[in-house]
This record gives C-alpha cells, structure tokens and sequence, in this order.
C-alpha cells in the first residue's frame, strides 16, 4: 500500500528497481547490505528501504541469469542482462517476466544448464484495484 520495500542483501546479485520515463528507463541497483552468508560468524546485515512507485518495476534474480552460457561458453553476462531489461521494459509482472526469460533461454539454447534460473518481477499498479469482498 505505501510502495517500501525492505530488503538485505548478502551479496547476491543486487536486484533493479526500473522506471520508464519518456523512452529512457532508468535502473537503480540495491546494493548489498553486508558481507556473504556463512563467511564469518556472529555477522550482521544492513536493513535497508526503498520506495517502489506506481509504473516502476522491481526486479529480483539469482546468478544463473548473468552466468548462464551458450554452447560457445559465452555467457549472459549483466551487460545484455540490462539491455533486454532496457528493451523489453515493461509494467506488467508477468509480460516482463516471460519476455526476460524467453530471451534468456534463447541465448542459452540446447546448451545444458549449469545453474538454476529464479527470476521475480514485481510491477506496482499505476491505480489502485479495488477487489469484491468474498463475503458479499
């Protein structure tokens, strides 16, 4: 309802809040917020806040994305990560998602996987939905 979103990192890859102004989206990247998970004991990590507002979009992924490699062994890479998230931008979760992943497996091929693929797409409505009660 506010449009926050906390969130620690422990060094995976940081994930994007994207916005789309005019034909320019620009990406903001949540940095980590303390060191790796199970590196040293009694640690502690940084909780941090950000505001998603309406129209931009939150983009979370694991290491199989940039990492995942052709049978030439090239790899994604962040570099064509960015640019198909530039290209492809949209507000609708789902539409984003399977636009990301379709040019993600595309890259890949009927090369053998080496790492998983999680991707979560997260879109904040531009309006409020109003939802029937299920208690009439």
């Amino acid at each position: 309802e506010k449009g926050t979103f906390k969130y620690v990192n422990a060094g995976h890859n940081p994930p994007f809040i994207l916005r789309k102004t005019d034909d320019k989206v620009t990406f903001d990247k949540l940095d980590k917020t303390g060191t790796l998970v199970g590196l040293f004991e009694d640690v502690a990590w940084e909780e941090k806040e950000v505001r998603i507002n309406p129209g931009e979009v939150l983009i979370l992924y694991t290491d199989g994305i940039p990492e995942a490699q052709n049978k030439s062994g090239l790899f994604f890479g962040n570099d064509r990560l960015k640019e198909i998230l530039h290209k492809g931008f949209s507000t609708s979760a789902k539409t984003y998602r399977n636009y990301i992943l379709e040019k993600v497996q595309g890259f890949i091929g009927s090369a053998p996987r080496l790492d998983d693929v999680t991707l979560i797409v997260l879109s904040r409505l531009t309006e409020t939905l109003t939802l029937p009660s299920p208690f009439g």
